[in-house]
């Protein structure tokens, strides 16, 4: 009995980070640039948004790994982040199709982890999906 209680502030701490980091991604995630921006820098602004939204998804991970007792296994985390360094570069090489790129290996990286983690980290990758959909509109 005693260890269940033990997990429930270490749950509730990651409830509360993990809305957090949501709030903070749907707020700024899906701001459209200023129409008087260059075409550089309103790629470069495209290109921060899908980052922010890429980097809510490994540091889910990361966090989920450090906390007591582990959310994901580190595998798990491994996968993810390893997904991450690929996705942002990606995105940075800024060739044409990479939208189609991101969305693709988000939808790999579902297929690839564990059905439990999956179903956790899958409204995360929802979130992404969406953020992209709108900074590309």
């Amino acid at each position: 009995m005693q260890k269940m209680y033990a997990r429930v502030p270490a749950l509730a701490v990651l409830l509360v980070l993990v809305a957090l980091l949501t709030t903070t991604v749907l707020a700024s995630g899906c701001a459209k640039a200023p129409p008087n921006l260059s075409p550089a820098a309103n790629q470069a602004f495209v290109s921060l948004q899908v980052q922010r939204a890429l980097d809510t998804i490994r540091d889910i991970a990361q966090d989920g790994h450090a906390a007591t007792p582990p959310v994901f296994t580190e595998a798990t985390t491994r996968a993810v982040t390893n997904w991450h360094t690929a996705a942002i570069t990606v995105v940075h090489a800024s060739a044409a199709g990479w939208p189609a790129a991101v969305v693709a290996s988000l939808d790999q990286l579902l297929v690839v982890l564990p059905p439990g983690e999956r179903t956790t980290l899958t409204p995360y990758v929802l979130l992404a999906k969406t953020v992209l959909g709108q900074v590309l509109r």
